[in-house]
């Protein structure tokens, strides 16, 4: 199939030698125009690249890696009894099976009168990554949160710039704190097939939402985990770094027995796949980078040149520095620390969480490159 963009541009998709996945190669792109242009087209093909085929041995352990990684217990929480193997990998073949994807996030730190910084950029980077691969996703938070949770999505990459060609951008859709557990439930779950959360709370065995201090925050939250309590088929993927979140149902003996507080705060509300992290942020950087190599052929590039090329679906640094920038500026805090700064959990985004975004890169790098060479040469 060949396909003209622009006067300059074209997008080539070849037969690949082994199964029905598609390899799609971007030639002499003179302008941003014909690059956004170029990715309204190369989506739906990226989109059914490898849909449908097995996972290899060579992805399951890349992946595994990944999982590794963002699993460290980083805050000293005791959460390493939390932890799923496997969950990532099932999270990620989940997702690319999906087309609708509703991703939760937004945890509202009282004290401080603003979101957290951890959330809502794992969840942008994970909208990112969806709507490059020719998805539908929504962020979906609740009022206190929102102004933060849009400025994560606004500054989470370059989808705007495909949007102005065709495509929707990213939606963000906000519901009332006070909105009753059956409407959100009744108007939302009509529109995904797949929904994600991450880093928000799910509700205590008394009903209550608690932060990690035992403090009940239910007044500035909207019970939006009623959409994985009534979700029937959908699948469900859950990320928190605590045991108070959606998805920790799961694990809530283990909370009770292991997480401080965890008697009080511990989440009733379960989920089909939980991914545990050191700092909730990990895991949507990780199911990015898990997409990438489930789904993308070959390296990502960006488009400067005639060699095949994917975009790339793991953010960068400069990708988060800018989400987090956005967000500090949209007034998010530390949720540790309750200081509105460049840090996440109390730790500086320059010092473990790009250490963390290196590694994670890195094994996405290295996942192509082993792929690369096990290509038939020509």
């Amino acid at each position: 199939l060949h396909f003209v963009v622009g006067p300059q541009g074209c997008v080539d998709a070849r037969s690949q030698a082994q199964g029905r996945g598609e390899k799609v190669v971007c030639r002499d792109p003179q302008s941003m125009v014909t690059r956004a242009t170029t990715l309204v087209i190369l989506a739906p093909l990226l989109q059914g690249t490898r849909a449908g085929m097995a996972t290899t041995a060579s992805q399951a352990a890349a992946i595994a890696a990944l999982e590794k990684v963002v699993s460290v217990d980083a805050g000293g929480r005791n959460t390493a009894a939390l932890v799923r193997p496997g969950s990532l990998l099932a999270s990620v073949e989940a997702l690319s099976r999906a087309d609708r994807v509703g991703i939760v996030t937004g945890f509202y730190i009282p004290s401080a009168g603003a979101c957290e910084t951890d959330g809502p950029p794992g969840a942008a980077a994970i909208a990112r990554a969806l709507w490059h691969l020719g998805k539908r996703p929504t962020v979906i938070t609740c009022t206190l949160n929102a102004p933060v949770v849009r400025a994560a999505v606004a500054a989470c990459g370059d989808q705007g710039l495909a949007g102005c060609q065709g495509r929707e951008p990213i939606d963000v859709h906000v519901v009332a704190t006070d909105a009753d557990s059956r409407e959100i439930a009744e108007d939302l779950l009509p529109q995904f097939d797949c929904l994600v959360s991450i880093e928000r709370l799910g509700r205590a065995a008394d009903g209550a939402y608690y932060n990690m201090r035992g403090v009940d925050v239910a007044q500035y939250h909207a019970p939006l985990d009623v959409l994985f309590l009534e979700a029937a088929e959908r699948p469900r993927v859950a990320i928190g770094d605590g045991g108070n979140e959606i998805g920790m149902g799961l694990e809530r003996d283990a909370v009770i027995r292991d997480v401080a507080n965890g008697e009080v705060l511990a989440s009733t509300v379960g989920a089909d796949h939980l991914i545990t992290c050191g700092v909730s942020n990990w895991g949507g950087w990780a199911i990015a980078a898990a997409l990438e190599i489930l789904l993308c052929s070959g390296p990502a590039g960006d488009a400067s040149g005639s060699e095949p090329w994917h975009p790339r679906l793991i953010p960068s640094r400069e990708d988060e520095s800018q989400v987090l920038d956005a967000i500090v500026a949209a007034g998010s805090v530390d949720g540790t620390t309750g200081r509105q700064e460049r840090s996440v959990d109390g730790f500086d985004f320059d010092d473990l969480h790009v250490r963390v975004l290196q590694e994670l890169s890195d094994i996405v790098r290295q996942a192509q490159a082993a792929e690369q060479e096990q290509q038939p040469r020509p």
